[in-house]
């Protein structure tokens, strides 16, 4: 029984890594953290934080969401960054907001967890050649952050490390 579930294991792992490797390689298009992605973090004046929903089992060990979204706002607000409700958000200009995307499986065999980590800046943008306005472009981003870990603390505080880059991202673009 023990060895069934190590293979079905094996198999997820070897899933979640081919998951993982096909969209860090079709993600040319995607937004970074260099200058122009900074560029566009600039006269934002406030912006919501979305935190993707979380597998429910992963909740059950301890990982919750609504503590993601109160470490995220906690830590950006501290940096001087005023963060709104998600209502409050759609009605800024672009609708800009912080979304946090939590990729978690839990390993059955070993109690680990194999995680990913997208945190991503969303707002509506318009094209140079053309006046077509693109909603939810992701326009700054640190792309994914991987691992395996017996610890959601740790996966915690990799969430924590993401947010404080973008809020440090945040703040050369929009100095006070």
């Amino acid at each position: 029984m023990r060895e069934r579930h190590f293979i079905k294991d094996l198999s997820i792992y070897v899933l979640f890594l081919l998951i993982l490797i096909l969209g860090l390689s079709a993600g040319e298009a995607r937004a970074s953290d260099d200058a122009a992605s900074r560029r566009s973090l600039s006269g934002i004046k406030g912006f919501s934080v979305k935190v993707e929903k979380i597998n429910p089992e992963i909740e059950g060990d301890g990982l919750k969401a609504t503590a993601v979204q109160s470490d995220a706002e906690g830590l950006l607000k501290g940096l001087g960054i005023k963060v709104l409700s998600r209502v409050e958000g759609l009605d800024e200009p672009g609708e800009p907001a912080l979304h946090i995307n939590l990729h978690i499986l839990k390993l059955r065999a070993t109690t680990e967890y194999i995680y990913s980590i997208q945190v991503a800046f969303i707002q509506n943008a318009y094209l140079s050649r053309a006046p077509i306005e693109v909603l939810g472009a992701s326009t700054w981003s640190l792309g994914l952050v991987t691992g395996i870990t017996s610890d959601l603390g740790k996966i915690r505080g990799s969430i924590k490390e993401q947010v404080q880059k973008f809020g440090e991202a945040f703040r050369s673009a929009n100095p006070k």
